[in-house]
């Protein structure tokens, strides 16, 4: 069984549209709807328990009983068919999957999710102590973030000391006859730029042959590796090492015990063997920040268990949402 929700711009109201599908033979069939708002509602666990109730009706009045239920990477969705199917293994869609992780990668930061090194090094005895980051963790830097310890939605705040600026609708173009006789003086568009921590200097950049140095960078690198921003030396993941990143943790969603000739044919096996992979690679490239990352909001057990596949019996079938998304 398949649920997933249109919450951006479904409407001008702002609802939001969940649909569930049933799958058979590779196809889906629809279900039920559900559009919903929670604007105005002021418990705790809004959204959760609206879906909690619509999933239950769904059980009740058609005697559903998946034996997985896939979602994109939405938590309170997941909380809800956690809660009314506890024996279905949840399944995270793996386009979400690797779209998320794409995202971050891309991000220069360096600062990230707090890692508990103890945790990790009590499942697995050959993750090293010494090799976790030293800077303090970002709280926004987290795969949940945008939902509150109720799972409800929190807008993503802006940087200290950055302006939020509302978008602004579109103006229709002018028509022809008068778009000929128009001021071009008097067109403009009007941009709002948020301040941010960086300063720039008002000096003349120097011409090519000054950054030819044998460091291979200007002074103004050291300060950059300092801070994580763009252009530091240091990057929580270089762009010629992003591809194989991606390609280690499709391996990892993808892997099961009845698929031989990849790990050991059994989930704990794997999970073993799929944390000392890409803890390794981590090392080997000296990625503290990209480590941290992956173990707090993907490999660690109760996240592993919500998009690696091995950690059921059976195989599901499907691999994406995308057949109602399509819907």
């Amino acid at each position: 069984m398949l649920l997933n929700c249109l919450q951006d711009n479904t409407n001008e109201a702002n609802l939001e549209l969940y649909s569930v599908l049933g799958e058979l033979d590779n196809a889906g069939f629809p279900l039920a709807y559900c559009l919903l708002s929670t604007a105005t509602a002021i418990s705790q666990c809004k959204r959760t328990a609206t879906l909690i109730s619509f999933l239950g009706k769904i059980r009740s009045t058609y005697h559903i009983f998946p034996s997985f239920t896939h979602v994109d990477k939405d938590f309170a969705e997941i909380s809800a068919l956690g809660a009314v199917w506890p024996s279905a293994k949840p399944q995270i869609c793996m386009w979400h999957l690797q779209r998320a992780i794409s995202e971050r990668l891309a991000k220069p930061s360096l600062k990230t999710t707090s890692y508990n090194v103890a945790a990790a090094r009590a499942e697995f005895g050959f993750i090293d102590s010494n090799f976790r980051v030293t800077t303090k963790p970002d709280p926004l830097d987290n795969e949940e973030y945008g939902y509150g310890p109720d799972e409800e939605y929190i807008p993503r705040r802006s940087k200290k000391g950055a302006k939020v600026v509302k978008k602004a609708p579109i103006p229709p173009p002018l028509p022809t006859h008068l778009l000929s006789q128009a001021n071009p003086n008097t067109l403009f568009i009007k941009i709002s730029i948020p301040s941010t921590s960086r300063t720039f200097s008002t000096q003349k950049p120097p011409l090519e042959t000054d950054h030819q140095t044998d460091g291979g960078g200007s002074s103004n690198d050291e300060s950059d590796d300092k801070s994580g921003t763009l252009g530091s030396r240091h990057q929580f993941c270089p762009a010629d090492l992003r591809e194989a990143v991606l390609s280690l943790v499709t391996m990892h969603f993808c892997v099961h015990p009845s698929i031989p000739g990849y790990a050991a044919p059994s989930r704990e096996g794997i999970r073993w063997w799929a944390v000392q992979q890409m803890y390794n690679f981590c090392v080997k490239h000296d990625l503290k920040e990209l480590w941290a990352y992956l173990w707090s909001n993907w490999y660690r057990e109760d996240r592993w268990k919500l998009w690696a596949r091995s950690m059921c019996k059976e195989i599901p079938r499907l691999r994406t949402t995308m057949i109602c998304e399509a819907q």
